[in-house]
């Protein structure tokens, strides 16, 4: 087996899992988010970076280990995890027959059992339900969330190597874009730069390119276009190592006279950043995070401001979000991407860092001033 981590760390990590569920009374958790399932089973086939479009769980038990649940057809990938005896089904063969099996033989068909709604779609839902009739299903969306998001030494090196492969990515990025630079060229140079560096998954990553004068269209899909002078330019990059998460995200001016306008807003936006960096310590809420970059910009715009100014990452991004009415702490370990921005223009200034006793430590250097092309 080829795992990221060892046996032992997987099985301390269930333990951790089964604690909470003691403590919520739950006699087993059916898990479908992919992150959740590969911080616990290791399994790289559950579709980390998509909804899971047929049925692809782990059940958890209030004691002993897990059991995947998944398609025949994965059959050689699931040998690269560590839980025993995975059911697989074949495409012509009900699932949830196999996911009763499984809660029938751990004796908690007639239990509470934790389900992951915000990751189930309605007819996985009513599904389950149907085949655990006697089974009280109990939404525990973000309890293992939470749980994976503190990260341990080998958890951090493998994020430290996910901040290196984005860093490349993203410079080499900022060196290709000029005037008549095509867009979808300077998108696949991206990628290729990332995966010459190492990085580890093909599912999972992401690079994102807008421009215009503008700004562009945030997410905006459509890149069969050329850079043209005028145009501020965003490029966002998340780079991947063994499915841990770094994010880069700046915004470049493509010309000689940048407009005074620009030049303001992005002031405002990496004044936003540093106030919010600086802030970063272990204790202080993703809500108190908010209202630090939320300061200046309605001193500047006589308005709140609009959006998240950033989250967790890890192994997914923004488990907990920094929101207005957010109450979580920002605790030791956790890893969060700081990313304030204004629309219309579209400017924004990220960094990536990890959280220690002293304060944030920034992963992926952020583009403090504007960069012009």
């Amino acid at each position: 087996m080829n795992l990221p981590f060892t046996i032992q760390e997987y099985k301390e990590r269930v333990r951790r899992v089964q604690k909470e569920m003691a403590a919520a009374g739950l006699h087993a958790l059916i898990l479908s988010k992919p992150q959740n399932i590969y911080y616990l089973s290791g399994n790289r086939a559950s579709y980390i970076g998509a909804p899971l479009t047929s049925l692809h769980v782990l059940v958890v038990p209030s004691d002993g280990d897990p059991v995947l649940i998944c398609r025949k057809l994965e059959e050689e990938a699931v040998k690269e995890q560590w839980t025993k005896d995975p059911q697989l089904y074949l495409d012509h063969e009900d699932p949830y027959g196999y996911l009763r099996q499984v809660i029938s033989k751990l004796k908690a068909a007639e239990g509470k059992i934790g389900i992951e709604e915000r990751n189930l779609i309605k007819t996985t839902y009513d599904r389950i339900k149907q085949v655990l009739p006697n089974s009280k299903l109990v939404d525990i969306s973000g309890m293992v969330d939470k749980i994976r998001l503190t990260m341990n030494q080998k958890e951090v090196e493998y994020t430290l190597k996910a901040a290196e492969i984005t860093e490349r990515g993203f410079r080499r990025g900022i060196d290709l874009l000029k005037e008549g630079a095509l867009y979808n060229e300077v998108i696949g140079e991206i990628e290729n730069a990332m995966y010459k560096a190492g990085q580890s998954e093909q599912d999972s990553s992401l690079v994102l390119v807008w421009g215009g004068p503008e700004g562009g269209g945030m997410h905006d899909t459509f890149v069969d276009k050329r850079v043209r002078s005028g145009d501020l330019v965003t490029i966002e990059v998340h780079g991947i190592y063994n499915h841990y998460r770094a994010a880069s995200q700046g915004t470049v001016f493509v010309g000689n006279n940048v407009p005074s306008k620009i030049k303001d807003l992005y002031r405002l936006v990496s004044d936003m950043h540093d106030a919010c960096a600086s802030a970063v310590a272990p204790g202080i809420t993703f809500e108190e995070l908010f209202e630090v970059a939320n300061r200046p910009y309605k001193k500047a715009t006589g308005q709140d401001y609009f959006r998240r100014v950033g989250g967790t990452l890890g192994l997914s991004l923004f488990d907990i979000s920094s929101v207005r009415g957010e109450k979580s702490k920002v605790l030791e370990g956790y890893c969060l991407l700081l990313q304030p921005l204004t629309i219309s223009p579209l400017i924004t200034v990220t960094s990536s860092g990890l959280v220690t006793k002293d304060g944030y430590k920034v992963l992926n250097g952020s583009l403090r001033d504007l960069v012009q092309k």
